[in-house]
């Protein structure tokens, strides 16, 4: 294998993939407790430092098992909120009849932007070497960290701070015309 491990290839990506397996498994749990900004936070800083030990590794050779571990922990950071919360916080800022929209844009853009990366990347790795492209891509997971702490949103977690339980949560409220009326959107009135 490439890292120099004497463990098979495919045993090495089952190895990583499962930590975001994992993750996603209990991804939809944290999100919920800690909201979509705090996890695309958390996501961004972890797929960075994982970068940096990995790159850090190329250039000293310090060991032959860091490139699986920070692989690791790579997809582990990845699966906590990279992964699942664009998905989640994408259309929310839209109307109603705008999200679908939205969300196909973001979905097209996505597996475009993948896309482009999965043919540019063979060539990055020949003009910077493994060091410049690992470089290269902590730099752009600084740049997505930034964006969340300022740009990314959670209308959610803004909601349960107001002390409302958020879209999608049933709430019973009671008028004095009609008892037991259900308030889907979250809001308090009628």
């Amino acid at each position: 294998s490439e890292v120099g491990l004497s463990i098979d290839s495919g045993y090495q990506a089952s190895i990583a993939l499962s930590a975001q397996l994992f993750m996603l498994l209990i991804g939809s749990i944290l999100m919920d407790r800690f909201g979509g900004q705090t996890m695309w936070i958390v996501s961004s800083t972890g797929t960075t430092i994982s970068l940096l030990i990995y790159a850090l590794n190329v250039k000293f050779s310090w060991s032959k098992w860091i490139p699986m571990i920070s692989l690791f922990g790579y997809q582990l950071s990845f699966g906590a909120g990279l992964a699942s919360v664009p998905w989640y916080i994408l259309p929310e800022p839209y109307p109603i009849h705008l999200k679908r929209t939205a969300q196909s844009i973001g979905t097209s853009m996505n597996w475009l932007s993948a896309s482009i990366m999965m043919f540019l990347f063979p060539y990055l790795q020949l003009w910077l070497g493994q060091f410049g492209v690992m470089t290269l891509l902590m730099g752009i997971n600084v740049l997505v960290l930034l964006f969340g702490i300022f740009f990314v949103r959670d209308k959610n977690m803004e909601m349960k701070k107001k002390g409302n339980n958020g879209i999608g949560f049933f709430k019973k409220k009671n008028d004095n015309r009609i008892n037991d009326i259900l308030v889907v959107d979250g809001s308090n009135d009628l």
